[in-house]
């Protein structure tokens, strides 16, 4: 179990990015996790580094594959595995989950929403509440237009409806999942699952640290 000792010392924490339509936006997201390939230290003084970053190619359109290629051929923290198809956004993270070694899973979107500087945040508000994942919590809306967040929304509503939980409406893509949770979910997560239900079987301590989230570069995520 990874506990709070280990990451009082170096954690590590390897991000999962899942990728549709990446190319343009992988490599600024890259330069933006380097800094965090060396140890850092918190805003409550604990100490982690970003030990891998892995890049799940999701079978998308526009030319993906080749930047990931140049991006491992070039930068060492960096791995990738290619989906035999199109698996879907929440299948391709579950699938880099379980390749991952961290003490930690940080899972971020592809087209630059999210940014990489608030980790030490995720990292801090785990070892305080001793939670098996921390979600983001925006303080804006997505940067993807009203009828998709609306959408969006609605989706979430409708879950809750169906599953009865009222911790729905939080779940975000950002987030940052205890290793140990997300590779055992991993093992028994089909496809087609909704990853946020399945955390809920294999964790109940969930905690979130507020973010803005950016607008998507020149095109929103392919999610």
């Amino acid at each position: 179990m990874v506990n709070q000792g280990q990451l009082d010392g170096v954690g590590t924490v390897s991000v999962v990015i899942p990728v549709y339509r990446g190319a343009t936006t992988i490599v600024d997201l890259i330069e933006e996790i380097r800094p965090f390939f060396s140890a850092v230290t918190t805003p409550a003084g604990h100490r982690f580094r970003v030990s891998e970053v892995i890049l799940v190619d999701d079978n998308g359109p526009d030319g993906s594959d080749r930047v990931i290629a140049e991006l491992v051929a070039t930068v060492p923290e960096v791995r990738s595995l290619r989906l035999s198809r199109n698996f879907g956004q929440h299948a391709a993270t579950i699938a880099g989950m379980s390749s991952s070694t961290g003490d930690w899973i940080a899972t971020i979107d592809e087209d630059g929403q999210h940014d990489p500087a608030a980790l030490p945040s995720f990292v801090d508000e785990a070892i305080r509440t001793h939670a098996g994942v921390v979600y983001a919590r925006p303080t804006n809306p997505a940067p993807h237009g009203a009828m998709r967040n609306l959408a969006s929304r609605a989706s979430k509503s409708i879950m809750s409806m169906v599953i009865g939980s009222k911790g729905f409406r939080e779940y975000q893509s950002y987030r940052l999942v205890r290793g140990e949770v997300g590779r055992h979910l991993a093992e028994f997560a089909a496809s087609g699952v909704y990853l946020d239900v399945a955390l809920g079987w294999v964790t109940e301590r969930v905690a979130s640290v507020t973010v803005v989230l950016r607008a998507g570069g020149e095109r929103s995520s392919g999610y």
